[in-house]
């Protein structure tokens, strides 16, 4: 619910888009349920074991950003990506909640920019992005 909200993706929607959006989860069991389903990510950890050892191997030296909105990580992702992508570059959007990308677009795509043009456009030879 909270992510429909005037605080997530939910205060650029109308009222029947914001309706559409949770109706999946109207009951307090399929927001659990989705809930649940989350935090059971956090203890895959034999698949997560071959993630990391393939980054650590053939996918090393892949330039990787994680992107998150600060005020929003309850799984504690960014950590986690952190662990997994050490040479990642970790930014974060200040006032950034579950969809930072909505909450302030220009930060959010500056931030890529910014990755791209210093890690990613630099790697591959090319000298700017338009």
């Amino acid at each position: 619910r909270f992510a429909a909200s005037r605080y997530g993706a939910g205060r650029r929607m109308s009222k029947a888009d914001r309706r559409a959006f949770l109706g999946p989860w109207r009951s307090r069991a399929s927001r659990r349920a989705t809930r649940q389903v989350l935090a059971a990510l956090l203890r895959i950890d034999p698949v997560m074991a071959t993630v990391e050892q393939s980054l650590q191997t053939r996918l090393a030296g892949v330039p990787v950003l994680t992107l998150f909105g600060r005020k929003n990580d309850p799984y504690g992702w960014q950590a986690r990506f952190g662990q997994i992508f050490p040479r990642a570059t970790a930014a974060g959007i200040a006032d950034g909640h579950h969809f930072p990308f909505n909450d302030d677009p220009d930060a959010y795509s500056a931030e890529i920019l910014a990755w791209w043009t210093e890690k990613v456009a630099t790697t591959d030879g090319a000298s700017s992005i338009s």
